[in-house]
């Protein structure tokens, strides 16, 4: 059974992360440090660990996105961006600028894109509930 409490708290932390991988101008910010306005700092590495590892990604998209009334259509574009991420494969995982110029991380890129679009749409759509 979800927890819905705590995968509450894990919802920012998707969308920051999702939201990342979409934006190839902050990558370069954070994985690279170009123009680093914000300090952040994060890699390719630290997306996928955060994302998997910490934030359980595959649970969040076929039990709780559901669960939290997320529609067919974002929950669709999550399955496709998740797959397309675990199934990205970096010749060096911690080359983060190779990682960026990747034509292949562009269809991931992409897909996040997908995502960001679907989701703030969402969020806008439940204002109005």
């Amino acid at each position: 059974m979800v927890d819905l409490n705590i995968e509450k708290n894990f919802l920012p932390w998707i969308y920051y992360w999702i939201k990342e991988i979409s934006d190839i101008k902050q990558q370069k910010m954070h994985w690279l440090n170009e123009n680093n306005i914000d300090n952040g700092v994060s890699s390719y590495i630290e997306i996928m660990c955060s994302l998997f590892d910490d934030l359980k990604f595959d649970d969040f998209v076929e039990n709780t996105a559901p669960a939290l009334g997320f529609s067919v259509k974002l929950i669709s574009l999550l399955r496709d961006f998740r797959d397309g991420l675990k199934n990205y494969i970096a010749e060096d995982d911690n080359d983060d600028e190779a990682i960026i110029k990747d034509p292949n991380w562009q269809i991931v890129v992409k897909k996040a894109q997908n995502v960001i679009v679907a989701w703030d749409e969402y969020k806008e759509g439940n204002k109005n509930d």
